[in-house]
C-alpha cells in the first residue's frame, strides 16, 4: 500500500517539475531563513550569560535634557561612585570602567635591548571591585589582590602568549604609551565573544589621571 502511495505521490512530483521545484525552493528558503533568525536571536540573547551574578549587576547611566530632546548616555563623572558609596551604602559593590584612552601602545623589553610595540585595543582601566562583580576563568594570580595597587596590570591568556610567548608573565612588566610601566598580577581566559566586555588589558584605576568620565556599575551581590 505505502510503495503504491510512493509510486503515485513520484509520478505527480514529475510530471508537475514546476510546481515541484518551487515549493521544495520555498520550503527550503523558509527553513533557512527560521534557523538563521533562531540562531541570530540566540547569539543576542546569550550576550555576558557567563557572569554569574548577571541578574543582580545594573549600569547607571546618565539622562540629559538637551532642549527638551532626551538622551541617555553611559559617561559618568568620576566623583560619582564614592558619592554613591556614601550616599547609599547599602549597595555591596560598586566599579567603573574607563577605556576612554583609546588605542595605547603597549611595548615589552626583552631585557637585551630589543623592544617589541604593538598598538592595541580593547585595554581599560578598572578598580579591583570589577573582578568581585564580573565572573572570568582565572588562570593566574589571587583577584582580591589583583588590582589593589597603582600601575597593576590583569592580561588575557592570549595577550600573554603574545607577549611573553612560553614564559610565566606574573610580576613581569608591560609599559603603557612609552612611559608607565606595569606590573602583571593576573591572567584570565579571554572572555567570549558574546560579550559587552571584550577587554583584554585591565589596568589598575589609580593609575589613571581621574579627569574623564565612563561607565558605572553597580552589583547587588550577597
Amino acid at each position: 500500500m505505502f510503495k503504491n502511495i510512493l509510486k503515485i505521490t513520484l509520478r505527480n512530483l514529475i510530471r508537475n517539475s514546476s510546481y515541484t521545484a518551487i515549493n521544495v525552493l520555498g520550503l527550503a528558503l523558509g527553513i533557512t531563513c527560521t534557523l538563521i533568525i533562531f540562531l541570530i536571536v540566540t547569539f543576542q540573547l546569550s550576550f555576558d550569560n557567563y557572569h554569574q551574578e548577571g541578574e543582580n549587576i545594573y549600569r547607571v547611566v546618565t539622562k540629559e535634557d538637551a532642549f527638551g530632546d532626551i538622551w541617555y548616555g553611559t559617561g559618568v563623572p568620576y566623583p560619582l561612585p564614592e558619592a554613591m558609596r556614601n550616599d547609599f551604602p547599602n549597595i555591596p559593590l560598586i566599579t567603573i570602567i574607563d577605556f576612554n584612552f583609546g588605542n595605547p601602545i603597549i611595548s615589552i623589553d626583552d631585557g637585551n635591548g630589543n623592544v617589541r610595540r604593538f598598538e592595541e585595543e580593547n585595554a581599560v582601566h578598572v578598580d579591583e571591585e570589577y573582578f568581585q562583580i564580573f565572573s572570568y576563568n582565572i588562570i593566574s594570580g589571587n583577584p582580591d589582590t589583583w588590582l589593589k595597587d597603582p600601575y597593576n596590570i590583569v592580561i588575557t591568556k592570549s595577550i600573554a602568549e603574545k607577549y611573553f610567548k612560553e614564559e610565566d608573565p606574573m610580576g613581569q612588566f608591560l609599559i603603557l604609551d612609552e612611559d608607565q610601566e606595569l606590573k602583571v598580577t593576573g591572567v584570565i581566559q579571554d572572555p567570549p565573544i558574546n560579550t559587552e566586555f571584550p577587554f583584554n588589558f585591565f589596568i589598575s584605576f589609580e593609575s589613571s589621571d581621574n579627569s574623564r568620565s565612563d561607565i558605572l556599575y553597580i552589583g547587588v551581590i550577597n
